[in-house]
């Protein structure tokens, strides 16, 4: 076995990354790092002051077997360096080819506006029927009894995708919902407790999922990791674990200018009753 440590830029991140997966790299680990330079001047863009003297890279540990030094040529030569320079030099560094990072102090710069400023008032969304300002549009507010549904990630999980992956399954296996310590009491909630969910338009969770009780949550809030609750039977490991907060999130906002999406105005009531549970006669 052999492990291959690398710094490299994090712009570089996905193209590294995308290469390791094609020759059957499928796990690795990495770390965001800080260098430090020797700059002594400090740059102005958009009139703050940078110092570029810390340089921001983004760490990899690989181990792979010993027959797989030929891959990495590969892929070194595709950077345009060799295993035989990285284990001289240790480090390449590569020159910007998107021009400077930074503005020069008294640089004059346009920007892509009428009026090459930054403009906080648009005369070109005003044509078009928009406000020309941004208004303020006050969220909606969870009704009684129901939480707003907020959801997030887990480190070591990609979105849904990796959930039954045997070895990240081992650090996370199922997601929980956080409640608000003022939210439990009121609701007599405890710590592993199994509830479902059911959201404003009546969607009910299939699965339940266990309770945490923390203060990291807000009381007018729940929260949950994305990408748990799969419904395939053929995901062995992921099948019925948690709550699939997708399923629950049949409200989505919409901004009418750059089209984005907000779907954290959808709310759900806890339940401590199975919904699903058949009652015999």
């Amino acid at each position: 076995m052999k492990k291959i440590e690398a710094i490299i830029r994090k712009s570089k991140f996905f193209a590294v990354k995308e290469a390791l997966h094609q020759v059957g790299v499928n796990f690795f680990s990495y770390w965001d790092v800080t260098g430090v330079g020797n700059e002594k001047e400090g740059h102005v863009y958009r009139g703050i002051s940078y110092s570029t003297s810390d340089i921001q890279r983004r760490y990899l540990s690989i181990v792979v077997n010993n027959d797989f030094e030929e891959v990495i040529a590969w892929q070194l030569e595709k950077m345009g360096t060799s295993i035989e320079e990285m284990r001289k030099i240790g480090v390449k560094h590569f020159p910007r080819t998107s021009g400077p990072l930074f503005l020069k102090e008294g640089e004059k710069y346009e920007f892509p506006t009428e009026s090459g400023k930054i403009e906080l008032y648009s005369k070109q969304l005003k044509s078009l029927g928009f406000d020309p300002m941004p208004n303020y549009t006050k969220h909606p507010e969870p009704p009684q009894g129901f939480y707003r549904l907020n959801y997030g990630r887990a480190p070591m999980h990609t979105f849904s995708r990796t959930a039954n992956n045997p070895n990240l399954n081992d650090l996370k296996s199922e997601n929980d919902l956080w409640v608000n310590p003022k939210v439990a009491r009121i609701l007599g909630l405890r710590k592993g407790q199994e509830v479902w969910l059911r959201n404003q338009d009546e969607v009910t969770s299939t699965f339940s999922i266990k309770v945490r009780v923390t203060e990291r949550v807000r009381w007018d809030s729940v929260y949950m990791v994305h990408g748990f609750g799969h419904d395939n039977k053929k995901l062995s490991r992921a099948y019925g674990k948690g709550i699939n907060d997708t399923q629950l999130i049949s409200k989505v906002a919409v901004d009418p200018i750059m089209g984005g999406t907000g779907m954290r105005g959808n709310f759900v009531e806890i339940l401590t009753e199975n919904p699903h549970k058949t009652v015999e006669i």
